[in-house]
Parts: structure tokens; sequence; C-alpha cells
């Protein structure tokens, strides 16, 4: 792990993990820029997870150009969680905002998330996340399949409050004190994207840990970013890989709450049996090609949840 520039005095962290996407990364970072806040209110932590494509010189690039306070670091363990607890380690504010390198913030952002910790007292605040897809999309996916359904939004209503037991922070945007996350460990480097691997839910379970410590966690509806989703998500092939990765993904948080043998091997023999189910069904649903592939979605998933469960006590072990 390696730094450019010291540290700033800042309130608040914006940590931006970064793997070869120089480009969405400098619109996510003049957006940062254009902040309805004085520049030394806020540093920016750009975290690169052994990019390739010449992240290093875009962000100096960036930086020489900017009087905003911007940090390199370079993390080369592989894994969006390794390189989320690289900018825990050295962010210098006391809160930190965890912001995805294809996501681009709204100008009032910072000073919502401030507002929002302030006013509340809040440990973790949780901000909108609208998905954009491309507009000149050409997909492979079946005529009539909404794919806008499968996209990470997070809307949980106009107005700010605490947060219910079943809601979560998306990790696109998600705030949180510093001494919080330390305390809880960072996130799991079993979760996460990791390179071409796309095992999800850290951002979740990290929720688990932080509500399980009794903290507060608070939605704020005008912290907002807009996720701006690439076309290389939009096709067969990425839809299959997602819900596989999400059963994985689904699986894991489980058993990282409960890690019992017995949950592990119920989890597999659920999956045997409804992964021949979802072979029926897929069968039965020949009229209609959308239909089709939300089963196959189902099934793929199932075979995620069997593949950790297969896997039980050497990537689960935490």
């Amino acid at each position: 792990m390696s730094e450019v520039r010291g540290p700033a005095r800042a309130k608040v962290s914006a940590i931006v993990c970064t793997w070869n996407r120089s480009e969405t990364l400098q619109r996510c970072l003049q957006s940062l820029e254009a902040q309805a806040l004085a520049n030394d209110a806020y540093e920016v932590v750009v975290v690169d997870n052994r990019s390739i494509d010449g992240t290093p010189g875009a962000v100096a690039g960036f930086a020489s150009g900017t009087d905003m306070t911007v940090r390199y670091i370079r993390e080369d363990r592989q894994g969006l969680s390794h390189a989320r607890n690289a900018g825990i380690e050295t962010a210098a504010g006391e809160l930190l905002a965890f912001i995805d390198d294809d996501c681009t913030v709204e100008p009032g952002y910072i000073d919502a998330l401030l507002r929002a910790f302030e006013d509340t007292g809040a440990d973790l605040v949780a901000g909108r996340v609208t998905s954009v897809p491309p507009e000149d999309l050409m997909s492979d996916l079946p005529k009539g399949f909404d794919a806008s359904k499968k996209l990470a939004h997070l809307d949980l209503g106009p107005e700010r409050r605490a947060m219910l037991a079943h809601e979560y922070a998306l990790g696109g945007n998600l705030a949180v004190r510093k001494s919080l996350a330390v305390e809880v460990g960072g996130f799991k480097h079993e979760l996460g994207y990791s390179g071409e691997s796309k095992v999800v839910g850290e951002d979740t379970e990290f929720c688990d840990r932080v509500r399980a410590t009794g903290a507060l966690m608070v939605w704020e509806p005008r912290a907002a970013v807009i996720h701006r989703v690439g076309p290389e998500r939009f096709t067969r092939a990425a839809y299959r890989k997602a819900a596989f990765s999400y059963g994985q993904g689904s699986l894991r948080r489980s058993l990282a709450k409960n890690p019992d043998a017995g949950e592990c091997t119920g989890a597999a023999v659920r999956s045997c049996l409804s992964i021949p189910l979802y072979g029926i069904a897929w069968v039965l649903a020949l009229w209609s090609p959308a239909l089709r592939f939300e089963v196959e979605l189902k099934m793929m998933s199932a075979r995620g949840k069997l593949d950790a469960a297969l896997d039980y006590g050497r990537p689960l072990k935490w």
C-alpha cells in the first residue's frame, strides 16, 4: 500500500475505491469537487486496487488541478473489501463516506451527510442510490424481461429517519464513523468484488455487525448518488453471474451470523431440492422467454448457495 500527498484536516473522508475505471473515476472526482461546501471540510481518498489502466496518472492529473485535497492509495491485495479497509486505515476524517467509482454525487451530498450525523447523532448514514443504464443500450436480454428490477437502487422514502431492522445501506453510498468502522473490524474480504469475482454482500454483512453494536443507522435521502451502470452488465451472462454471486453472498452472510454446520447442511439440502424444481419450471415456461430467464436466474442463485455451502470451512472461516 502506498500513498501520495499528506493528510488533510477534514471532518469527512470520501473514500472512492477503484479498479480499471479511470474514465468513470474522473466523473466521480469531478462531482466531489463540485460540492456546495468548502473544500477544506472534506478530503477525497482514492484507493487503487491494482489498476492497470492508467488510474495513477489520472488521479495525479486531477489532483494537480484542484484545490480539493485528493490522496492516492494503492492496495495490492485484490478485492473491494481490502480496498475499503485500506481507505478506513488511511482516512483522516472522523466520518467516512464510501462511494463507488462508477457513481457521481449530488452537489449537496457531503453537506447532507454532515447534517444527518450532527442532527441525529447517527453512527451510520445510508443515502439514496439511483441506478441509470446507458442511453444507447444494446442487449441480448429476452424481450419483456424487466432489467431495471435487477439494478442496485436504494430509496427508503422522502424523509430522514432511523432505519428499520430489515433495511441496509448500499456500499456505493454508505457513511460511517471511523471509530465504529474500526471497532467492528471493517469489511470482510471473503465478500465483495475481487477482480472478476462478483461475490456480493459485504455492505449488508458490515451493516449487520454495525447494527449488532446497538449503533443508530439513519436514512438520509438528500445524500444522493447516481450509479451509472455500464453496458457490460446488461447481458444474459452478466445476469447469470450476478445471480450466482448473490446466492453465494447470501449464504455467506447467514453463516457469518450463525456459523453452524447444521445451517450449512440445511442450505445445501434446500439448494439440491430447489435446483431440479427450477429446471422443471424452466422447461414449462417455454412460452415466455422473460419468465424462463427469471427462473434461470433463481436456479443460478440456488447454485451459488450450494457452492458456498460446499466451501464451508474454507473461505467462510472468518
